[in-house]
């Protein structure tokens, strides 16, 4: 049998573009990454704004929609960008695991809405942690002095 012949020609490797070469740069790679991620949580954020699921009974809806996002963009910018597979997120399991974080931080904001130890929720946004003791005077008299400056 005859073998194949090889070329004597040398291998042309053609060099990437100025784009390609700029975008391997991982400073560059973290900024698209962070730019995908957060466009993909802004739409699926205007979409429960405009499905009126942004609070109540459908807020858990939303979050599971956000952590599909989350994921989704960072298989986009694995794919695209890093041109590598994804061995961070991987479908095997997910679902088991986002159910059990969902139930864990409703567990956690139904004990903290409660007045738990954690602390009391007041409104919705200011949370005040009952300290006692030597540590807790000096960062009550703190505490105090801010919301005393924040008033003025």
């Amino acid at each position: 049998m005859n073998a194949p012949m090889e070329s004597t020609e040398p291998a042309v490797v053609e060099k990437p573009g100025i784009v390609r070469r700029v975008v391997r740069y991982p400073l560059v790679q973290a900024l698209i990454g962070a730019v995908m991620i957060l466009t993909a949580l802004t739409i699926v954020s205007a979409l429960g704004g405009l499905l009126h699921i942004a609070s109540g009974p459908g807020f858990p809806f939303l979050a599971v929609l956000l952590a599909l996002a989350v994921v989704l963009g960072w298989k986009g910018y694995k794919r695209w960008i890093e041109r590598e597979p994804d061995r961070e997120f991987a479908f095997k399991g997910a679902a088991v695991e986002l159910v059990a974080g969902l139930a864990a931080g409703e567990g956690l904001h139904a004990e903290a809405s409660a007045g738990a130890d954690a602390g009391v929720v007041h409104g919705g946004s200011h949370v005040e942690f009952p300290l006692r003791g030597e540590i807790g005077s000096p960062l009550k008299r703190a505490a105090g002095a801010i919301e005393t400056a924040e008033v003025r």
